[in-house]
């Protein structure tokens, strides 16, 4: 019983920060106007309010569609940690070793390519 209250009371609020939402988007478009209340129909307002009926319910159902706690690896980032599981794997000592650290001197010092990871923050 409680765990529906909650639930309804999200898709309220959900609904009236949309509705809320909506209304500004009408203002700053001029479709609503206060000084003579005036409303001026267009057919994108059918989207807006389908949005904002659905996109709450959505938003309060399926919360992990909406909500990811993976942390976004661009394609490159991927093929680094690629590579250096791979030469991980096929490490057989060499003169780069001292004592057992694992290091390419060679390699660059930071774990992120140059792509857009620092974006990401």
């Amino acid at each position: 019983m409680m765990k529906k209250l909650i639930l309804s009371l999200k898709i309220v609020s959900s609904f009236l920060l949309g509705a809320l939402c909506t209304v500004g988007i009408l203002l700053y478009l001029r479709d609503i106007t206060i000084d003579p209340l005036k409303y001026t129909f267009k057919i994108y307002h059918v989207y807006f309010c389908i949005t904002m009926l659905l996109l709450p319910i959505f938003r309060v159902t399926h919360e992990k569609w909406f909500n990811s706690s993976e942390e976004y690896v661009s394609p490159r980032g991927k093929a680094l940690q690629q590579h250096h599981a791979d030469i991980a794997n096929q490490y057989k000592g060499g003169r780069w070793s001292t004592k057992g650290v694992r290091v390419n001197p060679y390699e660059y010092t930071t774990p992120y390519t140059l792509s857009y990871d620092s974006s990401l923050d």
